[in-house]
């Protein structure tokens, strides 16, 4: 065997029968963040992705990194040299990226590497010594192992007249590659959470998704909770059982326009509104928790950010709200003029209750759901006289400022065009005079807001996609109006402290605090699952992050600001917070 052939089957023998070894066992670190398989599919799914992925990481290293250098230069020093640096640098990246998992849930991007390298001794003193002291005990140990490992096959190598090499660990990488990108195809189709929460344990994993091809051949189960939570939880929400005093239970109705701006609220467009903003308590500076309608949704009722979307899907954890509400035993009624099913909004925010979706096209839509909730209510008052109810009324507005023609109510057959949020607010009206005719507005709290602001970039977070009008009527209250920052997150916590005297911390299942407690807070996390940004109030600086890791900062005027002025240690305190229900 000449000498460049005896260097590449030294080379294979080292990566794949101890460096794949090696990466594995570094790799088995993320399972530190208590993402743990569960049952039998999920088992199996761990296993066939953990050998096929670190196998086909090994595979890169070698063939793409490895074979080109040492067939250009076979010799013994660059042989062991270059595999030992291969090697120790992937079982330190992944080493680096395991701890920063387990304590952000993030795996290593362009975002995070900034702020810890680009930031300052500020940002490295957030990472925890007893990660450094592990790192450095790695690399010691695996560099040792490595080089005495090499040095003996070297010389066994020398003493043989050949040394031929087997492929059989390729086709395993294959096998277990294929495994588990098919059944994750059929576990991203069929909704199966106990394969699709275990991707992220593994960095640089992109898994197949085929939902319509899965559909074209049948092969998509017709009951989309078809794989509930059978006993793995990764997701603590709340983080303890709530106690509240059994105080006199108030009605409560949410009344949601879709993509309404504090700005489309007028006497003119929006006389309703206007008066009740004027009447009530408005609360001047208040924000959604995300840019998208469900995301929207998601931060009102669970009062936290949609970071935790995925996991609280997986989980099939319903709000804190509902929970409460179902726990007083509240008649629940949810009616919406958007789609429910196709945005998964029935496992999250709607989960275990059943919300009537109008299915008519147009601003008829609108009109269905608001009768469709008069009837309800007046089913809820004949019933039982002495239950509660918690009401939901989604109003769907493509354009606001598109007219919309209606034949007066003055002189019949006179038709009159007026903008869609101007109906909108005729039906909102309605729905309060509806509550005074039926002598159950005095009981009654009437939140007004947005589920988001705007559909403008998608790919950043602006401000007016996220500032919303929030109006409430309370019983009893007088007109205040409120210049302290709020947010969907305050909304949760507020009725719990204030409605049913709960006194346990907000922290407890909440981002946010009461919506009278005049905080003067200097950041909020805003966004959805795909992106999150933060707001920061004190700067006045917007940081948009991607899932990709790609990230820019602007101020609130959507100017672009370098990237260095990032205020650090808002951030890290931003991401820290991101982990909170996902441990005990």
């Amino acid at each position: 065997m000449n000498r460049k052939a005896f260097a590449l089957s030294w080379g294979r023998k080292i990566f794949f029968g101890l460096g794949w070894v090696l990466i594995s066992m570094v790799g088995l670190s993320f399972l530190q963040s208590k993402i743990l398989p569960h049952g039998p599919m999920g088992w199996f799914f761990f296993l066939t992705s953990f050998i096929g992925h670190y196998g086909l990481i090994v595979s890169l290293l070698y063939f793409v990194f490895y074979y080109p250098i040492i067939w250009a230069l076979p010799n013994y020093y660059a042989s062991r040299m270059w595999s030992m640096l291969l090697i120790v640098a992937s079982c330190l990246l992944l080493g680096f990226d395991s701890i920063l998992f387990t304590q952000y849930r993030f795996h290593a991007n362009s975002f995070i590497l900034d702020l810890i390298f680009g930031g300052g001794s500020d940002s490295l003193k957030s990472f925890p010594t007893s990660g450094y002291i592990l790192l450095f005990v790695g690399i010691t140990t695996v560099s040792l192992i490595i080089w005495v490992r090499g040095e003996f096959l070297w010389r066994s190598m020398q003493g043989r007249f050949s040394n031929p090499v087997k492929n059989w660990y390729l086709v395993l990488i294959l096998i277990c590659l294929g495994i588990s990108h098919g059944m994750h195809i059929y576990g991203d189709a069929n909704y199966s959470r106990s394969i699709t929460r275990l991707t992220q344990l593994f960095p640089l994993y992109y898994p197949s998704t085929a939902k319509g091809l899965m559909s074209d051949y049948g092969m998509v189960a017709g009951n989309k909770a078809s794989d509930p939570n059978k006993g793995f939880t990764d997701f603590y929400y709340p983080s303890r059982e709530q106690t509240c005093k059994d105080l006199d239970n108030k009605n409560i109705l949410f009344i949601i326009v879709d993509k309404m701006k504090p700005e489309d609220i007028s006497q003119e467009t929006t006389p309703a509104i206007e008066h009740f903003k004027t009447h009530g308590v408005s609360y001047e500076n208040h924000y959604s928790g995300s840019n998208n309608s469900r995301g929207g949704l998601y931060s009102l009722f669970y009062s936290l950010p949609t970071t935790y979307w995925t996991a609280s899907r997986n989980n099939q954890a319903g709000p804190m709200l509902i929970q409460e509400l179902k726990k007083r035993q509240y008649d629940i009624g949810i009616f919406s003029s958007l789609p429910i099913k196709d945005s998964e909004l029935d496992k999250t925010v709607f989960l275990n209750v059943e919300p009537v979706v109008t299915d008519n096209t147009g601003y008829d839509k609108n009109i269905v759901t608001t009768e469709s909730w008069k009837k309800w209510v007046n089913a809820h008052i004949n019933g039982d006289p002495t239950k509660s109810f918690f009401g939901t009324i989604i109003y769907d507005v493509v354009d606001k400022n598109e007219t919309i023609s209606s034949t007066s109510a003055n002189e019949v057959g006179v038709v009159i065009e007026k903008p869609a949020i101007t109906q909108i607010d005729g039906l909102i009206k309605s729905v309060v005079d509806d509550l005074y005719r039926k002598d159950v507005l005095q009981d009654t709290i009437i939140i007004i807001t947005a589920n988001h602001a705007a559909d403008t970039n998608l790919n950043e977070i602006e401000i007016s996609q996220v500032k919303v009008p929030l109006i409430g009527i309370y019983p009893e209250k007088k007109k205040v109006t409120i210049d302290e920052m709020t947010s969907h997150y305050d909304v949760v916590p507020t009725l719990m402290s204030k409605v049913w005297n709960c006194k346990d911390s907000f922290k407890d299942y909440s981002y946010g605090s009461s919506l009278f407690s005049h905080e003067n807070k200097s950041w909020l996390i805003v966004g959805s699952d795909e992106m999150f940004g933060v707001l920061d109030f004190q700067r006045g600086l917007i940081t948009s992050i991607q899932s990709s890791g790609k990230y820019h900062v602007t101020d609130f005027s959507l100017n672009p600001v370098p990237k260095h002025k990032a205020r650090e240690s808002v951030v890290f305190e931003v991401l820290k917070s991101l982990t909170r229900f996902h441990h005990k």
